[in-house]
């Protein structure tokens, strides 16, 4: 549901930069999410009764924990477990291993099923931070370049400041243009009245700005939308 809510607002996001921090957010949260659920999945086995006298890693672990004097509570299990299953993804360790073989079962298809996980969201991560540091480094070496020929061209300190102070607002790589319906290939394979109502949307609010046109949509909004 948390990814149904974020995809319509990725599409009002314009920006390379943070197209990228958000897939790294992304992956990050889907991780969160995951493990959450295969830290109450652990918890769950743990506390299964199974044959008599099978011991659990939820028993193990309380019988540690009284041994030592320590009261065990549910914030404390389940921290464990959900530690338990962030090592199942990294190269990680902590002291709670299987104590029966349904728990053995269960950590050798989570970890079978980290390998994949966890290699996928490193490379996932690897290129959104590759594509950011490119572009970080183009800006920074537009920025030694303008400083450069400021510098070079004894550009005045207020002109030159002037200069910088709007580039760093603005930008310094060239912004881009405005998208075109026939630069989308993929919109071609749109049914024609699917392509009517986009470009009616599209144009709309510049149409609306003459009164005739305002006069058409009021009167005739099929005819206002064949235009």
């Amino acid at each position: 549901r948390f990814w149904t809510i974020m995809r319509p607002m990725e599409r009002f996001i314009t920006s390379e930069d943070s197209r990228s921090l958000v897939g790294i957010i992304k992956l990050l949260l889907g991780v969160v999410v995951l493990t959450h659920m295969l830290a109450c999945a652990w918890y769950a086995i743990g506390n299964l009764k199974l044959g008599a006298g099978e011991p659990t890693w939820v028993s193990s672990l309380r019988e540690t924990q009284m041994s030592l004097g320590r009261q065990s509570t549910a914030i404390y299990y389940y921290s464990t477990a959900l530690h338990w299953s962030l090592t199942q993804f990294t190269p990680g360790s902590m002291e709670v291993v299987p104590c029966n073989s349904m728990e053995r079962v269960f950590a050798i298809c989570t970890l079978l099923s980290g390998l994949i996980i966890f290699s996928s969201l490193v490379s996932s991560i690897t290129s959104a931070m590759t594509a950011l540091r490119a572009r970080n480094f183009e800006r920074s070496r537009q920025s030694v370049m303008v400083n450069r020929y400021l510098s070079e061209r004894r550009v005045s300190f207020p002109l030159g400041s002037r200069i910088i102070a709007f580039l760093r607002i603005h930008g310094y790589e060239p912004q881009e243009q405005a998208l075109q319906e026939q630069d989308i290939s993929a919109l071609g394979r749109l049914p024609e009245s699917i392509l009517k109502d986009l470009r009616c949307e599209t144009y709309k609010r510049t149409l609306l700005m003459h009164p005739l046109f305002r006069r058409v949509a009021r009167r005739e909004d099929s005819v206002f939308r064949d235009i």
